[in-house]
């Protein structure tokens, strides 16, 4: 029952969030990461996209060029082993030795 209220009252407070701002997304960060983590993490995101998983790096690298992404991105990508597979983004993210979320439950 007090699980049903935490969560219950999450989304009140929520859908008031949501009120005050007209829908639009708050800003905030994930416990474990700063701004600039959240920042470089949906960078890197942005440019290697949802449809390449599970990859390796040359396969990671090849999508970054094909979308012309920057030579800051291209750089991060070229650190990772060449001979690991990725499922996704907290993957190379974690093999960078980046901060990933905390997780609370």
């Amino acid at each position: 029952m007090e699980h049903e209220t935490r969560v219950a009252r999450r989304s009140d407070e929520r859908l008031a969030q949501e009120a005050e701002t007209g829908g639009a997304l708050v800003g905030g960060t994930p416990a474990g990461m700063d701004a600039a983590d959240v920042a470089d993490r949906a960078e890197l995101a942005r440019w290697i996209g949802k449809e390449v998983w599970p990859a390796e790096r040359d396969d990671l690298l090849l999508r970054a060029a094909a979308l012309k992404a920057p030579e800051n991105v291209i750089d991060i990508l070229r650190r990772l082993p060449g001979d690991e597979l990725y499922t996704n983004l907290a993957d190379v993210w974690e093999t960078l030795g980046r901060p990933l979320e905390q997780r609370r439950f």
